[in-house]
């Protein structure tokens, strides 16, 4: 049977385990980039933010629902277009769903890639 001061103390570690479980846990990991910051990152020229791309705009974009942010811009004077993720779990999955479309990243970050717009006379987001 425990004592007083034995019951006290088993209830401050019961307590005090979630805390620690959070703890151990590791911090949050931060926020995606924005297609902005890529950009910028990049030293691209000429962004337009397009927002977060929606799924039925086009074949291609069923794995589009994946990015949380993209943009256009000019990199190295090609238009390239930017999108950004949640995880690098869901940029991967993007990367391959979009691969047989012929999409290839030319750059990509832990969240990001860049890929050459296949469009190179649109302009903004088209």
């Amino acid at each position: 049977m425990l004592t007083g001061m034995k019951k006290m103390a088993a209830v401050a570690v019961l307590a005090a385990a979630p805390l620690l479980a959070a703890c151990s846990a590791g911090p949050a990991p931060p926020p995606p980039q924005s297609a902005a910051q890529v950009a910028r990152q990049a030293g691209a020229t000429g962004f337009t933010d397009c927002g977060k791309i929606r799924s039925d705009s086009g074949a291609w974009t069923a794995a589009a629902g994946l990015a949380a942010d993209a943009g256009t811009a000019y990199v190295h004077g090609k238009r390239t277009v930017i999108a950004t993720f949640p995880s690098s779990g869901q940029r991967d999955t993007w990367v391959a769903k979009v691969a047989s479309f012929g999409i290839v990243p030319s750059q990509e970050g832990a969240t990001w890639v860049l890929y050459t717009a296949t469009d190179q006379a649109a302009k903004g987001c088209g």
